[in-house]
């Protein structure tokens, strides 16, 4: 493929909303190709998204789409090769259907490994579903006068697990398949796991990473990644019931979990305060107890150091920001030494930051600016809206404080 499966992804979403009649592409498709009118429908109307599609299916659709963009997209001998393919004949598992290194944990689940490879070979034999009835994130879309769900895509989330993909970082965590079949057998011995060709295989948790896998091997043809694999062969109400327990977790407020990732420049900047000797706040922070609270003041630099989430920080920016801030704080704190066995309210946080990134530096001036946060209701100060970081945060932070700043 000339271009990223995802750019072919974005380019036959345009395509396919732009669309006023779609029934001939349904029978177009079906008379060149042989794909299945329900298998178009389907992606048309985002019961499956597109990135979910085999390649064979992206090209079919792009040739009747917009055929003068195919060697836009396409190599020459994928041109070739999927010109003269019918949907019978795409990349089908042969005989049974194996799983290896699995070990059961119940009658019906079982838990081992998968590399990204096969995971793909199960993609394009067109195994793997995205089951609507048993999913909670689905997004209701109104267009005109119809009105459907779709899939709810993460681009962000996706994005990110990709990246984590390249650098290595990633745990391998588990992707949930429900097999509409029980299986043939269950080999202790072998740990293989067996079953006649199953019709469909529902993912029932950890749909982003397979997409992220997915986005990873169409650019880079040589990835490969180990993860864990559940099998399961629930019925359509133990399904739902699997994905209500997963949800019930001990959820982590997003700022809390956001300031575990070490890979996060906002966290790279508040280990290096913390850590050197050079910074007169060294050891103040803390997750839970410290002088200055950890996670806070992550999310603040981060929503004003690097607000831009399409945008992979270098180590060269981190260092700036993170002797800027050094040197801000270590001003502050030499002017005035009451900050230096004080403890940081999230209020003083957002005000110094906010005051570090206009350059203002002297003590009256923040002191000023913290009394006039101090009678404000808490709400404007909160740096998350329904469990997310606040998008518009540095935005509306700075509409607040700079009057109170002019007053």
């Amino acid at each position: 493929m000339k271009v990223s499966r995802e750019k072919l992804n974005d380019a036959l979403r345009i395509l396919i909303y732009r669309l006023d009649e779609r029934q001939t592409l349904y029978r177009t498709l079906e008379e060149r190709y042989a794909i299945p009118i329900s298998v178009t429908a389907d992606i048309c109307s985002n019961r499956i998204d597109i990135s979910e599609a085999s390649d064979f299916i992206a090209f079919a659709m792009m040739d009747v789409l917009n055929n003068k963009r195919l060697d836009s997209y396409f190599t020459d001998d994928e041109i070739k090769t999927f010109s003269s393919m019918k949907y019978e004949t795409q990349k089908k598992i042969e005989g049974k259907l194996v799983f290896e290194n699995m070990i059961q944990v119940a009658d019906d689940q079982w838990i081992g490994s998968i590399s990204a490879k096969r995971l793909m070979e199960l993609k394009e034999a067109q195994l793997i579903k995205y089951n609507e009835n048993t999913q909670r994130t689905l997004t209701k879309v109104v267009k005109g006068d119809d009105r459907y769900y779709k899939i709810s895509l993460n681009k962000i989330a996706v994005r990110q697990i990709k990246e984590s993909f390249e650098l290595g970082s990633y745990i391998p965590d588990d992707i949930t398949f429900n097999v509409d079949v029980d299986p043939d057998e269950y080999n202790p011995k072998k740990k293989t796991l067996t079953f006649s060709p199953p019709k469909m295989m529902d993912i029932i948790d950890g749909y982003h990473r397979y997409i992220a896998i997915s986005q990873e091997l169409s650019e880079n043809p040589d990835f490969d990644y180990p993860m864990e694999i559940r099998i399961v062969s629930f019925s359509e109400e133990k399904a739902k019931q699997f994905i209500y327990q997963k949800d019930q977790k001990t959820k982590m407020k997003k700022i809390k979990s956001d300031s575990m990732n070490r890979y996060s420049p906002g966290n790279q900047v508040v280990d290096a305060l913390n850590t050197n000797s050079s910074s007169n706040i060294q050891g103040m922070i803390n997750r839970n107890d410290g002088k200055i609270d950890y996670s806070f003041l992550s999310a603040v630099i981060s929503a004003y150091y690097f607000s831009d989430k399409r945008n992979k920080y270098t180590k060269k920016q981190v260092i700036e920001v993170t002797n800027d801030l050094q040197k801000k704080f270590n001003t502050l704190t030499t002017d005035d030494m009451e900050w230096l066995d004080h403890n940081y309210t999230e209020k003083e946080i957002q005000a110094i930051i906010f005051c570090f990134a206009n350059d203002v530096l002297d003590s009256k001036s923040i002191h000023k600016m913290i009394n006039g946060c101090s009678d404000m209701d808490g709400k404007y100060f909160s740096l998350t809206a329904n469990g997310h970081i606040k998008s518009n945060l540095r935005e509306r932070m700075e509409s607040i404080l700079e009057r109170i700043r002019d007053v």
